[in-house]
Parts: C-alpha cells; structure tokens; sequence
C-alpha cells in the first residue's frame, strides 16, 4: 500500500489522512486527555487547561486535536524534504513515514507539549536549510531563534535546539558573528515579550520559567510489543542511515550538509529525552523527525520492492497490536 504514497497526486494527501486516522484508531475509542509533565512551559499549561475546560464533554476532540497536529508536521516535514530534494523523486513518503513512526508507541498518540514542539521544530530544521548560500543567513537564523524561543515556553527542555540555530550555520557554510548574534537577539525575544507580561500583570513569583531538572535516564515501561515497537523504529533507521552513505558521493553538497543537521536533530532529541523527561516514550517525542526522514530514505531505497513491503507490513502489525492492547487494557 505504501507504493500509493509515492504519487503526488493531490487526492493522495486525503488517502493519506485516513491511513494514519486508521493507524490510531483505539485512541478516538479510549480517548486520554493531555500529557502533563515537569517540563512543560506557561504556554502548554494555558492551552491544554482551555482545552480540558472546553471538550471535558466530549473527550474524543483530545485524540483528534493530537492527530491533526501530527498530520500537519507530517506534511510539513514532507514538503521541506521534497522542497530541498532529499529524496530521488517526490511524492508523500515522508509524511507516510511519519505517520508511522508516531503511531508505533501508544504515548505518541497524546496531546502533549513535546507534541506543540515538535511543529516549531520541523520549521527550525527547514528554515536552517535555507542558509547555505543564502543571501540574507541573518533572517533565518533570527527567525529560527524566535521559533526556538517559543517551543521553550511550551516545553522548557526545547532550550537545547538554541544549540541547534548557532552549530548549523557552522555546518551548512562559513559562519558569521552577526549571524549569531541574530539567532540570540530571535532566541531572546519571547522571552522579553513574556517576561514583560508577566511584570505588567503582576505575575512576578507566580511563574516557573525554567522548571527544576536534572539530565537523568528516564524510567521506561517496557511489554514484549514495546521490543518490536522499537525494533521497527531502529532496524528502518539504520537502513536508512546505510542507504545514505551510498548515495552520499553522488549528491549535492548542500543536501549532504542538510543530512547532517538531520543527525545533529537526532543528538538533541535524545539529549531533551535525558534531561527533561519523567517516564514513558512521550519524552521521546523529538526523535520521531529524523527517524522519519530516515524511514523514508529506507523505503525509497529498499533495493528489492518485498524488502520495503515487509517492513511496511511488519510495522502494521506492530501498530494493530498495540490498538488491540489499548482496546483491551
């Protein structure tokens, strides 16, 4: 069926819809309200309390409202792949692959502040791509911190993508001073903005900007699924990593450093997962962007189309299992 996802037809994207609806479709029967956790910022606390407050009746919009975010980062990280051609031709495979991905685990199925992060995210990553013989690298990188300023009032441990905005202008060119000095001044000013309010209004005392966290190894549930679960999230991961490496001689400069601040993605999400989270694989939430991207190089080049099939069909399993296991819990 993933064959269908190499189209561009525009009727493609609603086929598309309903295929990741139908991946997590217990969540719409068992619906869970937000996640809440130490890390997460003033931001998510005022939407996911208007959210609580609004559908307390019908439950069932919490599961929506998650999926329709998931669904427009995965059309966003797709457009951005086929934009800066990462992929031979273009089509929907890596939304495909992030529907997939994000449907393995049932605590990516959640509203969450990672979940609001992620979106920013994936612009920061796009944005940051543009800045290889760009004429104007000052604007994106300022843009890119204001985008970075935000996901850390929605989810503090978010912070560490600041990394992220002053190494990739290292990596996809000369570095300038005042292109970091705009990342900063972008970085700084929610910050400005929200501290202003929050004096104006009184508020001062009452708002924890940075909650207390230490980096730690998060405590994980792990049932026999959760194994194939993670398997099948690594095993297309690491083919995807092995077929880049082939194409690397054969692409363009610019496309190989984008690759690479796919991977310095990878690093950071896995760094917030250490230090900002309190259990569960929902701390992991950052990491589904490039093991996307990365599902996707696997199935483009599978080498032989059943390779590609039984992967597509083995992560099916894997996902059916675990809506039974939530039907059933």
């Amino acid at each position: 069926m993933f064959v269908l996802f190499r189209s561009q037809h525009p009727l493609t994207i609603v086929l598309l819809f309903f295929y990741g609806l139908a991946l997590r479709a217990s969540a719409f029967w068992v619906p869970l309200p937000p996640v809440r956790s130490s890390g997460d910022g003033y931001l998510y606390d005022l939407l996911a309390d208007g959210i609580q407050g609004s559908f307390a009746a019908s439950p069932s919009f919490y599961p929506f409202i998650a999926y329709v975010l998931v669904f427009l980062q995965a059309l966003i990280l797709n457009g951005r792949m086929d934009r800066d051609k990462l992929l031979p031709r273009r089509g929907f495979l890596p939304a495909m692959s992030y529907l997939l991905v994000t449907a393995l685990l049932p605590d990516w199925w959640r509203l969450s502040a990672l979940m609001l992060s992620a979106t920013l995210l994936i612009w920061v990553w796009g944005d940051m791509n543009r800045v290889f013989n760009a004429r104007r690298p000052g604007e994106i990188v300022f843009n890119a911190g204001v985008l970075t300023g935000i996901s850390a009032l929605i989810y503090f441990p978010s912070i560490l993508f600041a990394i992220f905005i002053f190494l990739a202008p290292a990596i996809m060119g000369t570095p300038r001073f005042r292109d970091w000095v705009s990342a900063l001044a972008g970085l700084l000013m929610p910050f400005y903005f929200f501290l202003s309010w929050v004096y104006l209004t009184g508020r001062w005392g009452q708002i924890s900007l940075a909650p207390g966290m230490v980096l730690h190894w998060p405590l994980l549930e792990i049932q026999p699924l959760t194994w194939i679960s993670l398997a099948m999230l690594l095993i297309p991961f690491l083919w995807g990593v092995l077929a880049l490496n082939r194409q690397m001689p054969r692409m363009l400069i610019r496309n190989r450093k984008i690759w690479s601040l796919m991977y310095a993605c990878l690093l950071l999400g896995l760094l917030i997962f250490c230090w900002g989270g309190t259990g569960g694989f929902g701390s992991l939430y950052l990491v589904v962007v490039p093991l996307a991207a990365f599902h996707s190089l696997a199935y483009e080049h599978a080498g032989r189309p059943w390779m590609a099939r039984l992967l597509h069909l083995i992560t099916i399993f894997a996902i059916v299992g675990w809506n039974y296991l939530v039907l059933n819990k």
